[in-house]
């Protein structure tokens, strides 16, 4: 009896786990995991390959950005006829509901976008003038959006259909 206690003390303990001593104390070791019950460990969800997808489509908004500051606003804001620091703004914002459109993106400078007292759109008009401004940019040159995914962008202008990524002066 005094043996087997001493052979199961002479389990040491070390930084990488047990020393097992004899054949003995393995036999011992193999019961104990026996006994105890077993809880699985959860396997992870499966990440989101949202970050691929969404930097595509940050890649075509840009690229069509590009394309309206040139084509619709001369590279002059659509709102105060400023040229400093030109964005394209959301009219709606994305986080509200409205997607990327022509309809919906008015060029603006730094300071007409950033006006957090004008209301909720964030620009230095109210959201009816933004579209109406955009709306009559868009018709005055002829300009439509048939479709936008996150790697192309298929604009109309004056009956021509063609893809806004494919043009090399308007690149990012």
């Amino acid at each position: 009896m005094k043996k087997k206690t001493v052979k199961r003390k002479a389990l040491k303990k070390s930084s990488k786990g047990l020393i097992i001593a004899s054949v003995e104390d393995m036999r011992y070791l193999k019961k104990q995991l026996k006994e105890r019950p077993f809880h699985p460990v959860p396997k992870p969800e499966p990440r989101r390959k949202q970050s691929t997808s969404y930097a595509a489509r940050e890649r075509v908004l840009h690229q069509l950005v590009n394309y309206l500051k040139v084509e619709r606003a001369h590279y002059v804001c659509e709102i105060c006829g400023g040229r400093i620091h030109l964005t394209g703004a959301h009219i709606i914002k994305r986080a509200q509901g409205r997607l990327d459109h022509i309809g919906n993106i008015i060029i603006g400078c730094e300071l007409c976008h950033n006006h957090e007292q004008y209301g909720d759109n964030g620009l230095a008009v109210s959201t009816e003038v933004a579209q109406k401004i955009v709306r009559d940019r868009n018709d005055d040159i002829g300009l439509e959006q048939i479709e936008i995914t996150e790697s192309y962008c298929i604009l109309k202008r004056n009956g021509v259909k063609f893809n806004v990524m494919e043009l090399d002066e308007y690149d990012i």
